[in-house]
């Protein structure tokens, strides 16, 4: 346990003391754009095709490590970065915070899947980030001590447009952004925390849970249990706790290490099994069994990129609803 002497904050303290001095001072991550329609190209890292012949295109969708949206940090330095529902807010590398010139405010840390721990770091100003349409003034990012994030210059969270209503559409290679319905019960600051509003052309969507940025959802797993899952562009795989996956299956120690933002970690391999959520039914072929460290809320697993970009995806980060549409694969052509 980390103690402070009275009237003497320990170093941790400091930190956070600087940071709200910093946020004082000036508003952060201000939106200047307007909240309007607007479309955002998504670029894949590395793709194959699935759900046809991979020698087919036709109704092909492309499953890769991710997708990327393209980034200008002060009108001069343009960056790719992965968009990861599982992160929060714009991660970067230290490389690319000293070609952006980051402006540093306080020391902090970060953390994910991994065995290293913490990753130390520090957050910082960045006066001006562009993405398509959208822009942002005093964007407030947090700068890795390592030179990348996990061999990418960094992360964004899709957590950054939760202004908008945003669609994935991982068929077409776009991000598409629109106005969230307007909520009637609202009579002041709609910035401030309101009641989970279902307008009438969003009573199909499912109801989540958001842990910060995170996105949680309920998952039956292979019709013998329940957990919940967050939905997790970011991640390459399905994942499953080892105690959800005990209830299902048994566990082998054959695994290979699965690699985080946080270093590596081994993994146990289980059996097939199908995920059911938010009205979608899929089957996830030797699902691995990855511990997941994330206080103070215990997860059961992660839904992956290798699932999610099989359909279309809509979320409502302020009232807490998404909206999966699988896509309509079409048979390859001979």
């Amino acid at each position: 346990m980390k103690t402070a002497v009275a009237g003497h904050p320990g170093a941790e303290e400091q930190e956070e003391i600087k940071f709200l001095a910093a946020v004082a001072k000036k508003k952060p991550n201000v939106l200047v754009s307007e909240i309007k329609p607007t479309e955002i190209k998504m670029l894949p890292y590395g793709r194959t095709l699935v759900g046809v012949n991979k020698a087919a295109s036709v109704g092909a969708v492309p499953i890769s490590k991710g997708y990327g949206l393209q980034l200008k940090f002060n009108d001069r330095t343009g960056a790719v970065l992965l968009l990861d529902t599982g992160a929060g807010g714009i991660i970067i590398g230290r490389k690319l915070a000293e070609k952006v010139g980051v402006t540093k405010i306080a020391e902090t840390a970060y953390g994910g899947i991994g065995n290293e721990g913490p990753i130390q770091s520090y957050v910082g100003w960045v006066d001006k980030i562009t993405i398509g349409n959208v822009e942002f003034h005093d964007y407030i990012v947090v700068v890795s001590s390592r030179t990348d994030i996990n061999d990418e210059a960094g992360l964004i969270g899709a957590d950054v447009f939760e202004k908008f209503l945003v669609t994935l559409d991982f068929k077409e290679w776009k991000m598409v952004l629109n106005p969230l319905p307007k909520n009637p019960n609202v009579s002041g600051n709609e910035d401030d925390p309101q009641d989970r509003y279902i307008a009438p052309e969003m009573q199909s969507y499912a109801k989540i849970f958001r842990f910060g940025h995170d996105l949680v959802i309920p998952v039956v797993v292979s019709d013998a249990a329940t957990g919940n899952f967050i939905l997790d562009t970011g991640a390459s795989m399905n994942t499953i706790t080892p105690m959800l996956m005990s209830q299902i299956a048994k566990l082998s120690n054959e695994g290979e290490a699965v690699k985080g933002v946080s270093g590596t970690v081994k993994v146990l391999t289980g059996d097939k099994a199908t995920l059911q959520f938010a009205k979608v039914r899929v089957r996830s072929s030797d699902i691995p069994a990855v511990p997941l460290n994330l206080d103070p809320t215990e997860f059961s697993g992660l839904i992956g990129i290798q699932t999610l970009v099989q359909m279309k995806m809509t979320i409502d980060y302020r009232d807490g609803l998404v909206n999966l549409e699988v896509y309509d694969f079409r048979p390859a052509r001979e």
